[in-house]
């Protein structure tokens, strides 16, 4: 990026409005999660980043949840180099790959593109009320190894191209 003078008001405008968008998803989903972790507990955390997993916008939320952000965007735009698509949408939440905190966390990541040009991404990481483990709930204190904990899932399409 060539370095260059922005205008005080601009930035004040751009970043208020990214911050707006990242309140908005959050409000929606707080409004039609049916997920009580999330609906009434507001177990979920939303942010933008840019196309190179720089962080953009980040509102009120758990920051456990995305801190590590970055990393995860590194990770999805490696794990899935030249097979981002408009319209596709990645799921993961295994801790070793996409660096969420635990498998319960799942992180949906989406990333925008404007004429071609992968611009930002989009994540969404929420509070899984049962992920498959040993013990019902998601929370099993005494497991023996990460699978006792739940399902891991590295990082896979969930939606291609709006599908």
């Amino acid at each position: 990026m060539a370095a260059g003078r922005v205008d005080p008001m601009t930035l004040s405008t751009v970043w208020h409005s990214f911050q707006s968008i990242c309140k908005e998803m959050r409000h929606v989903i707080d409004r039609t999660s049916q997920n009580y972790l999330i609906a009434q507990l507001h177990d979920v955390s939303v942010g933008i980043w840019d196309g190179t997993g720089r962080t953009v916008a980040i509102p009120i939320g758990l920051s456990v949840q995305y801190l590590g952000g970055k990393l995860s965007v590194e990770y999805v735009l490696n794990k899935f180099k030249g097979n981002l698509n408009p319209g596709d949408v990645i799921l993961v939440n295994d801790p070793y790959h996409g660096y969420c905190c635990h498998l319960p966390d799942w992180g949906f990541y989406r990333p925008v593109f404007y004429r071609d040009e992968l611009l930002f991404f989009t994540l969404c990481r929420a509070h899984q009320m049962d992920t498959g483990g040993s013990y019902p709930g998601g929370y099993f204190p005494n497991a023996y190894d990460i699978h006792a904990e739940g399902l891991a899932i590295p990082g896979i399409k969930v939606m291609e191209g709006d599908k």
